[in-house]
């Protein structure tokens, strides 16, 4: 795999992942509530910018 054609595809899926994670949101927020969708979105983005900031300083 060359890096041309792995940035080709991160740019590919990137509007991809965001209409499926719009979709996962609205139901979730149907569920359990904007609040808490926000809340638990926040924990699972916290670490994993987190973990990039880790290996960026690296």
């Amino acid at each position: 795999l060359t890096l041309d054609f792995l940035w080709s595809m991160i740019n590919v899926m990137n509007p991809i992942s965001g209409i499926v994670g719009q979709m996962l949101a609205y139901l979730i927020c149907d569920r359990i509530g904007r609040r808490w969708t926000a809340i638990v979105s926040c924990l699972i983005a916290i670490p994993g910018t987190l973990s990039l900031v880790h290996i960026i300083l690296m």
